[in-house]
Formats: structure tokens, sequence, C-alpha cells
């Protein structure tokens, strides 16, 4: 790439900001010039987003992938994932100073995207929601745990659950803990460590819904059995304590699956 060209593209990006480059690939490219001298960048560029689809599978692909992208270094790998590492770091520092509002789909599945979207490992997450659908805060647990085998699971009579939680939580108004006491019924259900944690956090954060969301790595979007009966088990359980369980979603990179649009959270 001769000087000349790498010039045009700065001239290209101050005179006509980011709107300026029309494909994706030349949006790779302007950042590569930065990392890769004396070299035709525009190849790479292409490859990486044939390979990765978009510029965020780009940003958020694992090093060890990048490396397999020929003329594509250590320095630019490093380069490529602290802007992905910055960009993830604006939008927290976002969402800590402004609230974030859940009140329309797409911006569920942009942040649960940027959350655990892209991870190569299964993880699961939990946004507590106000009245007014703003989070409250996020909860990351451990999939693997929550989802599989029964090591830490327990049968636990619903009363038995709700008086641990008003243990914890005196100021919680008696006309509140008697309404709450009378719709539970005296059968067990299945209740494990983490969703004793989810309730424990839904009312340390005074929440009134929640949405459940996990990621699947291997790019399927479709429920599992396992992730349909959790999520019944769920619902059963935050309906005793006047919760809403408003969706669970599973994403991927590049789609997402809603319970609620499904139809799947009418039981």
């Amino acid at each position: 790439m001769d000087n000349g060209h790498r010039k045009r593209l700065r001239d290209k990006y101050l005179n006509q900001g980011f709107l300026g480059f029309y494909h994706d690939y030349e949006k790779l490219e302007f950042l590569l010039t930065f990392t890769i001298f004396q070299k035709d960048v525009k190849p790479i560029a292409k490859n990486l987003i044939e390979t990765f689809i978009t510029i965020e599978g780009v940003l958020k692909a694992d090093a060890k992938e990048l490396k397999k992208i020929n003329g594509l270094g250590e320095i630019s790998i490093c380069f490529l994932k602290f802007i992905a590492d910055l960009n993830s770091d604006i939008f927290k520092t976002h969402s800590k100073i402004n609230t974030i509002t859940m009140n329309n789909k797409n911006e569920v599945i942009a942040y649960l995207k940027n959350e655990i979207g892209f991870e190569d490992r299964e993880n699961f997450i939990v946004l507590y929601l106000n009245s007014a659908n703003q989070l409250l805060n996020n909860k990351d647990l451990e999939s693997d745990v929550l989802f599989k085998g029964t090591l830490d699971r327990s049968a636990i009579y619903p009363r038995e659950i709700i008086k641990k939680i008003f243990e914890q939580y005196e100021a919680i108004e008696e006309n509140i803990q008697g309404k709450i006491m009378n719709k539970l019924e005296n059968k067990e259900i299945i209740l494990d460590k983490q969703m004793k944690k989810i309730i424990d956090e839904a009312f340390r954060y005074k929440a009134k819904s929640v949405i459940i969301s996990h990621n699947h790595p291997s790019g399927n979007i479709n429920p599992s059995k396992a992730d349909i009966d959790i999520t019944k088990n769920m619902k059963k359980i935050l309906n005793m304590v006047d919760i809403r369980l408003l969706d669970h979603i599973i994403v991927t990179k590049e789609a997402y699956f809603s319970f609620l649009e499904e139809g799947l959270l009418e039981f």
C-alpha cells in the first residue's frame, strides 16, 4: 500500500467521518494502517471480514483465531483486542453513569450480546429491573452449575425458602409477607444454590422483574430441554415472591432466541 492511498484513507475519515467508509473492510483497512507499515492491508481486512463476518466479530474474536489470518501479527492483534476492550469498557462506564432502560427488544439484545454473546464458554446472566424496566444491576453466574447435573441441588419447601429470605430482609412489610406466604403451596420444588442467589439478589435490589440469559458458544440458538426446565422452575419460584420473569434469552454471536417471543413462558 503506497503512502498516497494511506493519506486518502486518512483524509476520507477526517472529512467524512465514519460514514466515509462504505464497506466494513474499509474501516478495518484504515485501522490496520496504524499497526502494519509498508504493506497492502486491504487483503488482510477483507480476509478478516470473510472469516468473522462483522467488525464486531473481528474485535471479539479470540487471539488464537486471529493469528490464523495471514499477515496479521502480534502487534496488530494486540491493537484489535485493545480496541474491543476499550469499547466494552466505555459501554460499561456509560452503564454506570446512565441508567440503562430495557424498554425494547433491541436494547436488551444489544446489551446481552456485548456482555456474553461472543464468549467462548457458556455464561449465565441475570438482569434485575425496577418497575420502569431500568437495569438495577446484573449478576454473572456459572451456567454449567445452573444447567447441568444435580450436584448442588436440593428439594426445599417454598415456605422454607421465603422464611429464610424474610430473615435476611426484616424491612419487608408484614402485609407483603402475608400476601406471598398465602400463595405458596405445600409441595417441593427444586432449588439449587444459583437459584437461591438469584432470589437473594432480586430482593437486595428490590427488583420488580428479571430477565435471564445465557449464551450458546456453538452458535445453535435452540433451547435444550434443560434450558426449558430451568425456565419453568425459575418462573414458578419468582412468581412466589411477586417478581416477574420477563424473558429468557439465548444469545450467540449473530442471533438470539427469546422464550417470550416463542411462547415458551406461557406455562
